[in-house]
């Protein structure tokens, strides 16, 4: 069951809903193999929820619920404010949309450079090094609404990512650090787990 927080309110942030997305089944078995991989979230409570588990509690609700580990109280990071977890409009997919195999990552527009559409693991890696050029740290996260559907009814996440320069005006820079160090270490297990056929 989703524990309440402090003010005895359920945490709706992690009640996600399917309404809209065919596939449910789908998008739910391509949701868990991001499970414990991307950090989850919540705009609700502006906590990062680092372990957790996806689940499908009646099919009929049409709903997925994000269970926190809340036995590990160290791997949640409280006072995230919300200003600083933006969208980015990366998405990620299975490759049989564009004629791959694999999961794919998908670069939205920007200036100068058209849309870019790689492998999961070489995606990544030119993000990261992306964010970097800009001075910025490339740090995704999940949230509520960002499980849709990509062309042909397949299954697609969008990333937030954290904004280390506004989250630098809300915590320390130690805390900012341990945040960093998490997300780095969770994405190279993702990319080192995740086998391509």
């Amino acid at each position: 069951m989703l524990k309440k927080e402090k003010n005895n309110n359920v945490n709706t942030d992690l009640i996600w809903n399917l309404d809209g997305i065919s596939n449910q089944d789908e998008a739910f078995q391509f949701l868990k193999l991001f499970e414990n991989r991307l950090f989850v979230y919540s705009f609700m409570v502006e906590k990062i929820y680092t372990s957790h588990s996806f689940i499908l509690p009646q099919k009929e609700n049409h709903q997925i619920a994000v269970l926190p580990d809340h036995k590990l109280y160290h791997d949640i990071f409280h006072n995230i404010s919300n200003d600083a977890v933006q969208n980015t409009n990366i998405a990620i997919f299975p490759g049989d949309v564009v004629g791959q195999k694999n999961i794919v990552i998908k670069l939205p527009k920007q200036q100068y450079t058209t849309t870019k559409i790689l492998p999961l693991k070489e995606g990544i890696a030119f993000i990261y090094a992306l964010y970097k050029k800009q001075g910025k740290t490339f740090l995704p996260v999940i949230s509520n609404g960002d499980l849709k559907e990509y062309k042909n009814r397949m299954p697609c996440l969008y990333l937030h990512n954290i904004n280390t320069i506004e989250l630098k005006k809300h915590i320390a820079p130690y805390q900012i650090k341990s945040i960093e160090n998490s997300v780095y270490d969770s994405l190279k297990k993702m990319i080192t787990d995740y086998r391509e056929v």
